[in-house]
């Protein structure tokens, strides 16, 4: 039985879910042991997440990214913060490598996958066997476009140049090519959308919008005119407003919740961006000037006619009816309904690769 091990940020949960699809479909395909090693939270969650589905698979905490750091605001990147964050973290890859190594090499992996972290891009080249990314974008994009100090940089290119193959998310940043001997398109994936659970969801609520930010950002105090809709939000948001359900911390299916819903209002995190598109449910994205993979995506998706945005400072005061106005108005419904879920694609693509 091949193992296969998944380096996968520790940086919120946006690269974990859709890796657990991916662990899902090829657990349904194929004959593995999986191994998933990420932050205390993302495996805490993992475990719970994939419990009772009789997976082969093992769990490792690791602290495998820093990501970005945000400001006192709880939006606005962290230079400074970032950088005394990251300066210890690669001065630890020599000895977290030579730990992973020892750790994994009873279980003699047939190949590593990162989104997107580089502790796993060390590992794979230190053990000789493959390393495979799974990502929109690498941290020296982010990185380079917030101008950290060079020795991070090169600390970073030096990992990612370890990758064998890139398995390039849709709306990549234009920088994520530069990495991998072979580049690959893998589109849009998503977790399956559960039909019955959708409609459990809808007759729970009714009619509703979803606002998200994620877990690691906060954008202050929301204000919602809402005559007919139920607003529910998550963490990192405070809204005024009668109409409004918060969703436990704990949810395992927001897919489900972001199908369901009329809309969805959210900051641009890759994986709350495809699971909306491919369930075909129009996006209201909240510009964060400071963020790069934000702007990009923003900027892309609005020309395509697949999502629209809104300055956080107009969050002061949202209407939702206007909103869906405007939505109805701006959004390609015909482009939007054409995107599809290319997890099993993807997946098949993978297990070619295993066999090599």
């Amino acid at each position: 039985m091949k193992t296969i091990v998944f380096y996968i940020s520790s940086h919120g949960f946006g690269h974990l879910t859709r890796v657990l699809s991916i662990i899902e479909r090829l657990h349904e395909v194929g004959g593995f042991h999986f191994q998933i090693v990420s932050g205390a939270a993302q495996t805490k969650f993992a475990r719970r997440y994939l419990g009772g589905r009789r997976i082969n698979i093992g769990y490792h905490t690791l602290n495998t990214d820093v990501g970005v750091l945000v400001g006192q605001d709880g939006s606005i990147p962290d230079k400074q913060k970032t950088e005394q964050a990251l300066h210890p973290f690669v001065a630890s890859w020599s000895s977290v490598t030579a730990s992973e190594i020892r750790r994994l090499e009873p279980l003699n992996p047939s190949v590593i996958l990162t989104d997107i972290s580089p502790v796993g891009c060390l590992v794979a080249g230190t053990l000789g066997v493959a390393c495979i990314a799974l990502s929109n974008f690498t941290w020296m994009d982010v990185y380079e476009d917030l101008g950290m100090d060079a020795p991070i940089l090169s600390a970073f290119d030096r990992a990612y140049q370890y990758i064998d193959t890139f398995y390039e998310y849709a709306l990549r940043l234009p920088g994520s090519h530069r990495y991998g001997k072979a580049v690959k398109g893998a589109r849009f994936v998503s977790r399956p959308i559960d039909k019955d659970r959708v409609e459990a969801i809808r007759k729970t609520y009714g009619d509703f919008v979803v606002i998200t930010v994620g877990q690691l950002v906060s954008i202050g105090k929301i204000t919602m005119k809402a005559d007919k809709d139920t607003i529910l939000a998550t963490r990192g948001v405070t809204i005024a407003s009668d109409k409004v359900t918060y969703l436990p911390l704990d949810t395992l299916d927001m897919h489900n919740h972001i199908a369901a819903s009329r809309f969805v209002i959210a900051k641009s995190g890759w994986s709350t961006v495809a699971e909306a598109l491919v369930a075909g449910v129009p996006l209201v994205l909240i510009q964060r000037p400071s963020d790069f993979e934000a702007r990009f995506m923003i900027d892309t998706l609005e020309k395509l006619g697949l999502a629209v945005s809104v300055a956080e400072s107009n969050l002061k005061c949202l209407d939702i009816e206007a909103l869906n106005k405007r939505i109805q108005e701006t959004i390609d419904f015909e482009a939007l309904d054409r995107i599809k879920n290319n997890l099993h694609a993807l997946c098949e693509q993978l297990m070619q690769s295993f066999e090599k």
